[in-house]
């Protein structure tokens, strides 16, 4: 190799480098941080929540600023998309009732107790990856099932005004109020739930019903259940 070349070699090397430093440096280069953008959070309200109300303005989701955002209340919002939820893994409380969301991806949030989730237009809601729900809120969307099977420390359920065909709540055994009217469902099954206080089951089509031994329960709803023809009481006080 010639005594030119190799300079002409060594001045390209230092021209790259003397450039390099000019390109931005990615703002989620951070372990943990996270851009607050468009790929990130696609939905402009939510994004805006993020940016102005989590993050006071800064572009940078930080590791940090992560960690001690337990909350987020988007309600009523006109979001329809909460794509990027799923970066605050230390959420326990989600309200986001009253937007227009027909799909919500919690995987990422497994600590997560409270979910307020209703006046939406969501027509299913996996909850399997959220163990520690304590309190769902899910009226008044286009549920044709639910599945709460993963959420054994369930204490309240509200699904009222649905599409639900059916519901189980056997493994909800600590499952104190079910509110669950104005659904097509023909039975419920509730031997399980010894612990219920309240039940409220409007406007079903409900055929029969067993609370007996429910000595716990102090409310109990069922009015408009037109097919309604046998219900067991006993043992309740």
């Amino acid at each position: 190799m010639t005594a030119k070349r190799l300079t002409c070699i060594l001045l390209a090397a230092l021209l790259m480098l003397a450039v390099l430093p000019l390109f931005p440096v990615p703002a989620n280069a951070a372990s943990g941080d996270v851009e607050i953008s468009a790929a990130n959070f696609p939905d402009d309200a939510f994004r805006d929540y993020v940016l102005n109300t989590v993050n006071n303005g800064n572009t940078v989701l930080t590791a940090s600023t992560i960690s001690k955002q337990t909350t987020i209340d988007v309600s009523n919002l006109g979001i329809t998309d909460m794509t990027g939820i799923g970066y605050f893994t230390e959420l326990k409380t989600l309200l986001c009732h009253n937007n227009g969301l027909a799909s919500l991806d919690l995987r990422g949030c497994a600590k997560l107790e409270i979910l307020s989730c209703g006046d939406n237009n969501l027509v299913s809601l996996d909850l399997s990856g959220n163990p520690s729900l304590l309190f769902l809120y899910c009226d008044n969307n286009q549920l044709n099932a639910l599945d709460t099977s993963h959420n054994t420390a369930l204490i309240a359920l509200h699904c009222a005004n649905n599409a639900l065909t059916t519901l189980d709540t056997g493994r909800n055994t600590s499952l104190r109020e079910l509110k669950c009217g104005y659904n097509p469902f023909t039975a419920l099954d509730l031997r399980n739930n010894t612990a219920l206080q309240t039940l409220s089951c409007i406007n079903s089509g409900l055929e029969s019903l067993d609370v007996s031994g429910r000595s716990d329960l102090r409310y109990l709803e069922l009015r408009d259940n037109h097919s309604l023809i046998s219900l067991d009481c006993s043992g309740c006080r």
